[in-house]
């Protein structure tokens, strides 16, 4: 069986936070995912989430400090059978 997996990356900038959203869209529910966000490769969020119904995805929306200048955010999901997901966004 195919899986459909996306990892999609979105920001904003506003005043010294930046909003990024990243979604996991997988069509598979209740997979767990283990995620990490890193800006300039320091971990700025690790956590586990698990895709819900009913388009077996997750997203996450973190404000992350902006010390200026451009700045990179990574995010990875994992998933225990292997999976993974990566995206990148630079602004």
């Amino acid at each position: 069986m195919l899986e459909r997996r996306d990892l999609e990356a979105e920001g904003e900038e506003r005043r010294r936070t930046d909003r990024r959203e990243f979604e996991v869209d997988q069509n598979v529910v209740g997979r767990r995912w283990n995620v990490t966000l890193k800006r300039d490769g320091a971990v700025v969020f690790r956590g586990v989430r698990v895709t819900r119904a009913p388009s077996g995805s997750f997203s996450i929306t973190r404000r992350i400090a902006n010390p200026g200048g451009a700045d990179r955010v990574v995010a990875t999901a994992k998933t225990a059978a292997g999976g993974t997901c990566r995206a990148a966004l630079t602004a």
